[in-house]
């Protein structure tokens, strides 16, 4: 029960991780609760246990929403912010010899 309710997402962890770790830890420590009430205790784990950004887009977006369809709209939220990270470029420098002083003139070319 202790592992249950003080289980959170550490940054390595997926999602669908988290998901499945809770749906198991729930399991061993109360196994024979009614549906209802699973899905009502593995939602506010869930977005209990995951980061503040997170937490706050799925009190606005997914307040009546089931806990499946609140771990899809988390998946979905961390999807988006990934896709807008930007991307580390690698400039790969030749060493090839060129005119120093044409890469100085200003003006016309």
């Amino acid at each position: 029960m202790y592992r249950f309710h003080s289980c959170k997402q550490t940054d390595e962890m997926f999602i669908e991780e988290f998901e499945t770790k809770l749906r198991t830890l729930y399991a061993e420590a109360w196994p024979h609760a009614s549906t209802q009430q699973r899905e009502s205790d593995l939602k506010r784990r869930f977005e209990n246990g995951l980061q503040q950004v997170v937490r706050q887009f799925l009190r606005l977006h997914a307040q009546l929403d089931s806990f499946q369809a609140t771990v899809t709209k988390a998946s979905q939220f961390y999807n988006a912010k990934e896709a807008t990270k930007p991307k580390k470029a690698i400039r790969i420098v030749t060493g090839t010899s060129h005119d120093d002083s044409a890469s100085y003139r200003v003006g016309n070319c």
